[in-house]
């Protein structure tokens, strides 16, 4: 496993500039190598800006140069978490479930945005699912404190 390169030590004059190159080719031929699930590589568009992310040891995982016949027009990329879990809010996955069924989409496509209205209508319920969840301890929390 490679050396972590040190940011903050690069920035302190204290890690050596051979060092900073090393690790900078190892990010690249990382980059270079790596593709999603359905086998597509890291848009070259949007390539440069992930090495970089990814070189200062913030991780991405997912990105976009943008395309202006589908999805979003502007390139994005996704910052996570190492270690992020599969689910981040309670019920996600559930709501995505339910939106793959009613487009008749596989669950992988429904989380990765390959129709828009779809991701967007899961992250909708999730967000009336908290809400809801939400309302409902302020007013058990509410109803207790009035309580004899």
């Amino acid at each position: 496993m490679p050396k972590k390169f040190d940011f903050f030590k690069a920035e302190a004059g204290k890690e050596e500039p051979e060092s900073r190159q090393n690790q900078w080719a190892i990010v690249i031929n990382t980059i270079e190598n790596t593709a999603d699930k359905e086998g597509y590589r890291i848009d070259e568009g949007i390539k440069d800006a992930v090495i970089a992310l990814n070189a200062l040891q913030i991780n991405t995982g997912q990105s976009c140069e943008g395309h202006v016949e589908r999805g979003i027009s502007a390139p994005w990329i996704r910052i996570e978490a190492p270690n992020e879990p599969e689910e981040r809010f309670i019920g996600q996955n559930k709501a995505f479930e339910e939106v793959a069924q009613k487009y008749k989409m596989p669950l992988d496509q429904a989380k990765r945005m390959f129709n828009l209205d779809a991701y967007w209508e899961a992250i909708h319920k999730i967000c009336r699912r908290a809400i809801l969840k939400s309302i409902m301890v302020v007013g058990i929390i509410a109803i207790s404190a009035i309580s004899p």
